[in-house]
């Protein structure tokens, strides 16, 4: 047999390892050049021979990679008109490389500075509401709680038929509470709210003691109607809208928004930068490296 009749399934092995080799091997003499010849040996053997168990265990193994991969497809479409959406966010904020700026422009925010700005906040959730209202078909008392609950309601009324003798809303109580004797209604400025103090003043005009007195055990019916109704409006108005809570956050809170005292303007303690302007510095200064 020479080299020519040699095919791909055939294994040549070194003479020295023939005795170690079972009886179907046969012996063949290769002409190596003219004047040397070496002897071979060709083992009868497949190498793309597996057994059965090694055809089913990489089927099913192919079967469970591909199931993986559809599900996550699957799921990440569905997730889609959920609340909590799949997205690639994450990743792309967080890429790394020569194209790192590329990809983490693709997030829009990279580095969630419109999360700390009060105006792309308060756009964001108005956006939301409109969108509620129309997927939901609200009636509009339903819409008229939700637009109280995100931008927070104008003012807040209570049925009143007087107000007590020697009551007198005046200084910084009459700009957040009126009352109007012709609708018989107390009135609670919506945008300014009543203060503790405030509240504090008004009861304090009919000697109720929130902490030590009774309501119900005032004596006098309008001066009890009146403070029922002062610590319910106090009550209801106390909670702030989102919309509300955001723009105290952003813009009111010195710790997250930053400080200027007047009275030290143009020096180096004049100014008291919050967390939102330290985050823009170090960013600055990362990006710079």
């Amino acid at each position: 047999m020479w080299l020519t009749s040699l095919t791909p399934r055939r294994l040549l092995l070194d003479t020295a390892k023939f005795a170690q080799l079972s009886p179907h091997l046969c012996r063949l003499d290769l002409a190596a050049s003219p004047d040397v010849a070496k002897e071979y040996i060709v083992a009868d053997y497949d190498i793309r021979k597996i057994s059965i168990i090694a055809c089913i265990a990489l089927v099913v193994l192919r079967l469970s990679i591909g199931w993986q991969l559809l599900y996550e497809g699957l799921w990440k479409l569905d997730s889609q008109d959920s609340a909590s959406a799949w997205t690639a966010e994450p990743y792309l904020k967080n890429s790394q490389g020569p194209l790192r700026d590329y990809f983490r422009s693709l997030s829009g925010d990279p580095n969630d500075l419109r999360d700390l700005d009060y105006d792309t906040v308060a756009a964001r959730w108005t956006r939301w509401a409109e969108k509620f209202k129309q997927h939901y078909q609200l009636d509009d008392r339903q819409k008229r709680v939700l637009d109280e609950m995100v931008r927070g309601s104008k003012d807040f009324r209570v049925e009143l038929e007087a107000l007590p003798e020697g009551v007198e809303l005046t200084g910084s109580v009459g700009k957040v509470v009126t009352f109007l004797p012709d609708e018989k209604r107390l009135i609670v400025d919506g945008q300014l709210h009543m203060t503790p103090s405030e509240k504090q003043a008004l009861l304090k005009q009919v000697n109720f003691n929130e902490e030590t007195d009774d309501a119900d055990a005032i004596e006098d019916p309008v001066k009890k109607d009146f403070v029922k109704k002062v610590l319910y409006l106090y009550q209801r108005q106390a909670s702030l809208s989102y919309l509300e809570k955001a723009l105290a956050s952003l813009k009111g809170d010195p710790a997250w928004a930053g400080s200027i005292d007047e009275k030290q303007k143009g020096t180096i303690d004049g100014k008291t930068l919050g967390k939102i302007q330290l985050y823009r510095n170090r960013l600055d200064r990362y990006e710079q490296k």
